[in-house]
């Protein structure tokens, strides 16, 4: 079995993201650092889940669209794509993302924004 996982992570939606009043120092770097943390965060699930798959979660990608997609899977098994894997295995990486508190990984990197 093959499973592949992609997402985009937009340096908009980071910005929307940002607490009230405050903004991130370089959104664009917290987008590179929370598909880091999402990276990990799919591959140990997978890894527990399907310990016998191989896993690609290399596809977690940072993007400059309007928003954060889901997360979407790919799963092959027996030389066939799988749908009925995937419905089961999408819906739990998507509340790993929505678990996400943005605000305490990246803490360091807000400020108070300024009218501007």
């Amino acid at each position: 079995m093959f499973i592949a996982v992609q997402q985009l992570i937009s340096e908009n939606t980071l910005k929307e993201r940002a607490p009230a009043g405050q903004v991130y120092d370089d959104p664009w770097e917290v987008a590179r650092e929370l598909a880091g943390c999402l990276r990990q965060q799919y591959r140990a699930w997978l890894e527990k889940e399907y310990p016998e798959a191989m896993i690609e979660v290399d596809k977690v990608m940072e993007g400059n669209g309007p928003c954060t997609t889901q997360v979407k899977v790919v799963v092959y098994s027996f030389g066939r794509n799988n749908s009925e894997l995937k419905e089961l295995i999408e819906p739990a990486l998507n509340r790993i993302h929505a678990a996400f508190d943005l605000a305490e990984i990246d803490r360091r990197r807000l400020h108070t924004s300024r009218p501007g």
